[in-house]
């Protein structure tokens, strides 16, 4: 007995070894991934070894990460841990609850309270700066917040609810407000949301629009639509995130009948154009959802044909995608905007596509912690975009000067001119630029006075270092067409001007 459970020992420890050797070998010679499908999410790559790294201890943090990202098998793996775990009564993988029937729900996000204070007021200047056009808003609740009936028992989740009432709350009275809430929860039997995924289908996207064909004012008499079941095998964000790939959902899109309006579908940043909101090709990658427009664009034009003189601007997350598809009978232009990828001037396209109707369509998660609204908002209502081509064209003729720094943090619109030593102008202490006038170049007394000891001793000692290097973070078109000023981000996340 004491031989058999030596040779016993032996032999586990022989496997083990064997087992570690081949995962340390596979994991030297199987090339890193740089996407994992499952998780949706770009992996960790090789950290370069420095000095630097190894004495703040950021390299060994990184090589973890690395490692854990590039496992061998780590799919594989990560399943067999979701069974185990679920197998011993755990019911929540990473901020995911596996709910009743396979559901998967994930928690609602915890508001930041500057983000969404900011946001409001960043809305608010916005519509008054348009008091003629047509405002109105659509908070979709997160599927916990509508399905929490099916929430494992004693799963504290956030009451989402109050969250976005309090954010519209804030909103101006002018703005149509559309009850998602109210209409998901009457329709709470239904297939409103994915079971593996954080989005509403196109069912629940329906049921909300049906609510908005008064308030919008939408003729949709005769007009009915037909549901086209694309595909029976997605699996979503969620399945990914919490390792469950237990359950299949349906994606399903709607064809209105009824009506012989046409349309053209246009991505300038793909430069591409399709008479189809869907991409089909779309269905044979790992997030399916993307069937709608190919997923996220900074901007995606929409022309129709019908001649009744609306333009709609949609300020959106991915949310509005399965939702635009019900709207086409009714405008001549839908213009979608998703602030998150957009860095041109949104007053611009307020004028290009003489916008009549403005909606913002967003799941409750993103607006309440996310800022990028409220910065393209904002930079659409500074004094300096009321006239963007006329202000942007003036400094890159160089006259207009270095300006101030900016006050809202996102850093120093710099026009080349400061090293002309001109000094025409300087910046408003708001961030905008002055436009300096050929009188005030040749050196007024109340110039003199009022603003050289301020930008002179100020400008050389809280600017020189910072401008030093500022041809390594930005670089500029040398040629300007007309008065077409746009700003396009760079691969390393940095600001390009042209």
């Amino acid at each position: 007995m004491i031989r058999n459970k030596r040779d016993h020992h032996a032999s586990l420890l022989m496997f083990l070894a064997i087992l570690a050797a081949a995962v340390l070998i596979a994991g030297l010679i199987m090339p890193d991934k740089g996407f994992s499908a499952n998780e949706n999410r770009s992996l960790a790559q090789r950290p370069k070894i420095s000095v630097k790294s190894l004495k703040d201890g950021s390299f060994f943090k990184d090589y973890t990460t690395y490692y854990s990202d590039q496992f061998p098998l780590r799919d594989l793996w990560m399943s067999l841990k979701f069974r185990a775990d679920y197998l011993m009564n755990q019911r929540e993988f990473s901020d995911v609850y596996v709910g009743e029937n396979g559901t998967l729900l994930q928690k609602p996000a915890v508001p930041d309270a500057a983000a969404v204070q900011g946001t409001g007021d960043a809305i608010n200047r916005f519509v008054s700066k348009y008091p003629e056009k047509d405002f109105s808003v659509i908070l979709v609740p997160d599927a916990a917040t509508v399905w929490n009936s099916k929430l494992p028992d004693n799963a504290p989740v956030r009451n989402q609810i109050t969250d976005i009432e309090n954010l519209l709350g804030m909103l101006d009275g002018s703005i149509e407000r559309i009850d998602a809430v109210s209409v998901l929860q009457s329709h709470a039997a239904d297939n409103i949301y994915y079971k593996t995924d954080h989005h509403w289908t196109s069912e629940g996207a329906y049921d909300v629009f049906m609510a908005c064909t008064d308030p919008l004012k939408l003729a949709h008499e005769g007009i009915v639509y037909t549901p086209h079941v694309v595909s029976e095998t997605f699996q979503g964000t969620l399945s990914s995130r919490s390792g469950d790939h237990r359950t299949r959902d349906e994606i399903i899109v709607y064809e209105p009948q009824g009506t012989d309006v046409e349309y053209e579908v246009n991505y300038p940043d793909l430069q591409q154009r399709s008479c189809s909101l869907f991409v089909s090709e779309q269905l044979n990658e790992k997030d399916q959802y993307t069937v709608f427009f190919g997923g996220n664009h900074p901007l995606v034009e929409i022309r129709t044909t019908a001649d009744n003189g609306r333009s709609l601007l949609v300020f959106k997350d991915s949310y509005a995608n399965s939702f635009i598809q019900f709207l086409t009978p009714y405008y001549q232009t839908i213009v979608m905007v998703d602030p998150r990828y957009y860095y041109d001037d949104v007053s611009l396209a307020m004028n290009t596509y003489s916008v009549t109707d403005v909606m913002f369509l967003y799941s409750a998660d993103t607006l309440l912690t996310d800022t990028a609204l409220a910065d393209v908002l904002n930079a659409a209502t500074a004094e300096s975009t009321e006239d963007t081509g006329e202000s942007l064209g003036d400094a890159m003729s160089g006259e207009i000067a270095v300006p101030d720094e900016a006050t809202d943090g996102s850093g120093t619109e710099g026009t080349g001119t400061e090293s002309t030593g001109t000094g025409e102008d300087a910046g408003a202490s708001d961030g905008t630029s002055v436009d300096g006038s050929t009188e005030e170049s040749t050196g007024t007394e109340e110039y003199t006075e009022d603003y050289s000891e301020d930008y002179t001793e100020d400008y050389s000692e809280d600017y020189s270092e910072d401008y030093s290097d500022y041809s390594e973070d930005y670089d500029y078109e040398a040629e300007y067409s007309e008065d077409n000023h746009s700003r396009h981000l760079r691969p390393a996340g940095e600001y390009m001007y042209g």
